[in-house]
């Protein structure tokens, strides 16, 4: 049976519409790197909403000191299921400033179509030399959108439940959701290719999901199990994120952070997709020897 990969993109499925400021985007200049913070809406206010605001908050903190160079980073915000704002954070003279670019209205971003625009204006109004991007929202690694991840599969949303929030249970109906063959194919209409894509979500650090990224990202950085609410420190890892990437950098600070937490849970990896299509004839090799039987598997 053909596999999906699914990344829950929380976003409204309809008809776009959007609203420039007063940016000439023609006037911008080619910076070395573009990094584009992606923080589609989380499917509920009692959600990751707040928790995004302080991811923004927190690379704000990272930029305040100083790591920009010939580096812009945009940030892609739904503060609403239907609103949603494209604005940079800059540098200048001691002080960390927010410009809006665009305004968003019902974006349309669970298609292929939708990213591709989102990720023409990022190029309209920061190109650059390279780009990366950082994903915020749930995840489920492999699952495809209509495998019917739902309540029928006796799971409740992480905000009902009396444990420690994570970022895996959320926005749960295929409405919201996004194949990750889909992110790929945008990227790739986009006529763009990451040096990164880092996955604030759960359980996205996976050969499956690699496997459908290869030709669009050199790496991905991810979480193989749940990511608790916090996220990403952007405070710590936001230098390691910008100029001269260091991927073990990121994901040393990431466990030095979360083993001090009152919450000491987190596990990371880097994928390097370079390497991915080595993997192809020792998996095929591997599947004619064995066959796997999906019926033994209980629900």
């Amino acid at each position: 049976m053909k596999q999906f990969f699914t990344l829950f993109l929380v976003v409204t499925f309809v008809f776009t519409s959007c609203e420039k400021n007063d940016n000439d985007p023609q006037a911008a200049e080619v910076a070395d790197q573009t990094v584009l913070m992606y923080l589609p809406w989380s499917g509920d206010s009692k959600a990751l909403t707040s928790y995004f605001i302080q991811n923004i908050a927190d690379f704000k903190t990272a930029i305040g000191e100083g790591i920009l160079n010939k580096e812009r980073v945009l940030v892609f915000f739904s503060s609403t299921s239907t609103k949603a704002s494209l604005f940079e954070i800059k540098y200048s003279k001691g002080k960390v400033m927010v410009d809006t670019l665009q305004y968003y209205t019902n974006p349309a971003i669970t298609t292929q179509e939708g990213i591709t625009s989102i990720l023409n204006d990022v190029k309209e109004f920061a190109p650059a030399e390279r780009y990366s991007m950082i994903i915020g929202c749930h995840g489920l690694g492999w699952l495809p959108v209509s495998s019917g991840f739902s309540r029928s599969m006796g799971l409740t949303p992480h905000w009902e439940g009396e444990g420690v929030l994570t970022r895996y249970f959320g926005g749960t109906s295929s409405q919201y959701q996004t194949d990750i063959t889909t992110l790929a194919d945008a990227i790739t209409a986009a006529n763009m290719s990451m040096d990164y894509i880092l996955f604030d979500d759960c359980y996205m650090s996976t050969i499956e999901v690699a496997y459908d990224l290869k030709d669009v990202t050199k790496y991905i950085i991810a979480c193989p199990t749940e990511i608790m609410a916090e996220g990403m420190p952007y405070a710590k890892i936001g230098k390691y994120l910008i100029g001269d990437v260091n991927p073990k950098k990121i994901c040393e600070e990431f466990y030095s952070f979360y083993s001090t937490r009152s919450y000491p849970y987190g596990t990371i990896g880097v994928a390097d997709c370079t390497q991915i299509k080595a993997l192809v004839p020792i998996m095929k090799e591997i599947n004619t020897r064995y066959t796997f039987n999906s019926s033994n598997v209980s629900a």
